[in-house]
């Protein structure tokens, strides 16, 4: 549950290979747990995505909420 202090976070793990994004076949490995954001920062969100698809080929990324 998010706290009213915007406590809520999101890990976006980002992964070498686009077939390990499928919800069918989620896998662990190789994956970067980049870092955790809070939910009511975009910026920073968006800056990370750029980041890393800048920075690493082929590449997707998941979010979710914890």
């Amino acid at each position: 549950m998010d706290r009213a202090d915007g406590g809520g976070r999101r890990i976006i793990e980002v992964f070498e290979d686009r077939r390990q994004c499928s919800p069918q076949r989620y896998v662990r490995s190789p994956t970067y747990n980049v870092r955790e954001l809070p939910l009511d920062d975009p910026m920073a969100i968006k800056s990370m995505k750029d980041l890393f698809l800048h920075t690493l080929k082929n590449i997707c990324y998941a979010e979710r909420q914890i």
